[in-house]
């Protein structure tokens, strides 16, 4: 599975919409698990590892934290991977554009522009500041 970048993208209208029921606990082991998806493009089936990632240490705390989000992740495949469905869309886009980047930049970055407008600008702009003083060179 290819390497996330750093970041994300975060839509605070659509969490605070998706995540106002919840309470403090709850909210943050959904952002815990969702950051960890963010890294691995999937968060564990094993509900112990899952609880473990949101650092709960109560069986029965987990189970009722979980009943809250486990519709925010879908099962994905046969080996019962989770994972959220809109993070995952943004996941692939970030990584597409992230890899694009790499390459455009191990070609020496975005070519620069050329070409007879550029040069009238140029030539303009110098003028613009030999009289006005500005231009020192």
């Amino acid at each position: 599975m290819p390497k996330a970048p750093p970041s994300f993208d975060s839509f605070y209208n659509d969490w605070f919409a998706g995540t106002a029921h919840l309470d403090h606990v709850a909210r943050d082991c959904f952002l815990s698990l969702l950051i960890y998806q963010w890294q691995n493009g999937e968060i564990p089936k094993e509900p112990l590892l899952r609880m473990n990632l949101c650092r709960i240490i109560d069986v029965g705390q987990w189970e009722r934290i979980w009943r809250h989000i486990e519709d925010k992740f879908e099962c994905f495949n046969e080996t019962g991977g989770l994972r959220n469905g809109k993070l995952h869309e943004l996941r692939k886009k970030a990584i597409d554009r992230w890899e694009r980047a790499k390459k455009n930049g191990a070609k020496g970055g975005r070519p620069k522009k050329t070409g007879p407008n550029t040069q009238k600008t140029r030539k303009k702009l110098l003028l613009l500041l030999k009289t006005q003083g500005l231009f020192l060179g």
